[in-house]
C-alpha cells in the first residue's frame, strides 16, 4: 500500500468520528498552545527587563560615599573629585547632582520646590530630545529657552531652567524666559523651562515642581565645595563596567588615601545595574522553565489521549487488521498505518494549539497589566515538532499491537 493510499485511509478513519478525534487532541492543542504561550511570555520578559535597564542605563555605574555613621573616618565625594572622573579612560561622561529642598520667589508670589545643581552635559542631553521621539516616560524635554553650558558651570553663572509647576506658579501670566527669580534670596536668570509632566499614580511629589542650576554655583552659593554630590558615571561599553568600576575605585582610593593593605576602608559604594540585570534575566527563565515544565505535562496527558484513542480504535477495527493482513498487508504497513494515523491527530493538535497559543498574545497584552508576551519565531518549529514526536512516541505501542494481531483471529472477531 502506497503512503499516498495510507493517508487517504488515514483521513477517512478520522473523519468518521471527528468529536472523538477532536477530544483525542485536545491536550495535545493545550500543550502546544502553552508552549507557544511560555516562549512568548519568555521573550516578553527578556525583552522588558533588557528595555527597564537599557533606560536606567545599563552602561552606568553609580558612587555614592558611605554614611559618616557607619564609617566615621568617611570623606565626602566631591565636586572636584567626580568632575576628576572624566580623565579615566573608561569613562566617558560624569553626571553630577548636588541639590535639596529651597524657596523660590518672584515678587510676592513664593514657592516651596527643590534645586539640583547639573552638569551642563546633562541638561544640554535633555534639551536635544526635543528633536526626538519620547523614548520613555521619564524623559524630559526642555520646552521654552535653551540649556546652561559649559562656560556658566565654569563661571559659577547664576541662571536656572525651571519645572513647569514653578513656571506657572511664579509666571502665570507672562513668559519665564529672560525673567529673574530669587532662590533662598540669590537672584537667578530663568533661561529654559522644562515641559509638563503627568503625574504617575501613587506618586505625592509634583513632578514639574524643581529647578535645575550649574553644580558649580549650587556648591558656591549653598552647599559649599567640599559636600558630597550624587554621581553616574557613563562607561565606554557594557562590556568594559567590571574594568572601569575597579579603575574609579582605584582613583577614589587615592583621592581619600585609602590603602586596603594597610586596613584602610572604602568610604564610599560604587554599584552598577549589571547585577540587577542579571538577577531579572533569571527569574524570567525560571518563571519559563516553570510554564515549561506545564506545558510539557499538558503534551504527556495529550499523548496519553491520544495513544488511549489508539488502543481503543485497534479493538474496533481488529477485523479490518484481519482483512488487510489475509489480502497480503505485512506488518509494516500496519504499523505504518496506525502510527500515520497517529502522527496526524499529533499534527493537527499541533497546529490548532499554535493558533490559540498565537491568538492568545494579543489577549494578554490587552487584559494584562503586568505580563508582557512578545511572539518568538522559533517557537513554531519547536510546537510542529513536539507535536509530532507526540504522535509518534504514543502511537507507536498500539500500531505495534495492531501489527501483531493473529489474522485468522482477527477475522474471528466481532
Amino acid at each position: 500500500m502506497s503512503f499516498l493510499n495510507t493517508l487517504k485511509t488515514v483521513i477517512e478513519s478520522l473523519s468518521h468520528s471527528k468529536l472523538r478525534s477532536l477530544l483525542t487532541i485536545l491536550g495535545i492543542i493545550i500543550g502546544v498552545a502553552a508552549v507557544i504561550l511560555v516562549l512568548a511570555l519568555g521573550t516578553g520578559a527578556t525583552q522588558s527587563v533588557l528595555e527597564r535597564f537599557r533606560f536606567l542605563g545599563s552602561n552606568q555605574v553609580v558612587i555614592y560615599p558611605v554614611s559618616s555613621v557607619i564609617n566615621p573616618d568617611a570623606k565626602p565625594i566631591t565636586f572636584d573629585e567626580a568632575l576628576g572622573m572624566e580623565e579615566l579612560s573608561m569613562v566617558e561622561r560624569v553626571h553630577i547632582a548636588l541639590g535639596g529642598p529651597a524657596t523660590a520667589a518672584r515678587g510676592w508670589a513664593k514657592l516651596d520646590t527643590s534645586i539640583s545643581g547639573t552638569v551642563a552635559p546633562t541638561i544640554k542631553e535633555l534639551a536635544q530630545k526635543e528633536d526626538k521621539k519620547k523614548e520613555r516616560e521619564s524623559d524630559w524635554i526642555l520646552a521654552q529657552g535653551e540649556p546652561f553650558t559649559r562656560n556658566d558651570v565654569d563661571y559659577e553663572s547664576r541662571v536656572c531652567v525651571i519645572g513647569h509647576t514653578v513656571a506657572e506658579q511664579l509666571f502665570p501670566d507672562e513668559d519665564p524666559v529672560g525673567q529673574t527669580i530669587r532662590i533662598k534670596g540669590i537672584p537667578f536668570l530663568v533661561i529654559g523651562v522644562f515641559e509638563g509632566k503627568l503625574q504617575e499614580k501613587g506618586q505625592f511629589s509634583d513632578p514639574n515642581n524643581f529647578i535645575k542650576i550649574p553644580i558649580s554655583t549650587a556648591a558656591a552659593e549653598f552647599y559649599g565645595r567640599d559636600v558630597s554630590v550624587s554621581v553616574t558615571a557613563d562607561i565606554v561599553s557594557e562590556k568594559s563596567v567590571s574594568d572601569a568600576m575597579s579603575e574609579i575605585v582605584a582613583y577614589l582610593r587615592q583621592c581619600h588615601e585609602i590603602v586596603p593593605a594597610a586596613g584602610g576602608e572604602d568610604d564610599f559604594t560604587i554599584h552598577s545595574f549589571e547585577t540587577e540585570a542579571k538577577a531579572a534575566m533569571e527569574s524570567a527563565k525560571t518563571f519559563s522553565s516553570l510554564l515549561s515544565g506545564l506545558a510539557a505535562i499538558a503534551l504527556v496527558v495529550g499523548g496519553i489521549g491520544i495513544m488511549n484513542i489508539m488502543l481503543v480504535s485497534v479493538s474496533e477495527r481488529t477485523r479490518e487488521i484481519g482483512i488487510l493482513k489475509t489480502i497480503g498487508a505485512r506488518h509494516v504497513d500496519i504499523i505504518r498505518q496506525f502510527l500515520l494515523e497517529a502522527t496526524v491527530l499529533g499534527l493537527a493538535g499541533g497546529l490548532l494549539g499554535v493558533a490559540a497559543g498565537i491568538g492568545a498574545i494579543p489577549v494578554i497584552n490587552h487584559y494584562s497589566t503586568n505580563l508582557f508576551a512578545a511572539f518568538a519565531w522559533y517557537s513554531l518549529p519547536l510546537a510542529f515538532t513536539f507535536s509530532f514526536l507526540v504522535g509518534i512516541i504514543f502511537g507507536f505501542y498500539p500500531a505495534l499491537r495492531a501489527s501483531r494481531l493473529d489474522p485468522i483471529e482477527a477475522l474471528r472477531h466481532e
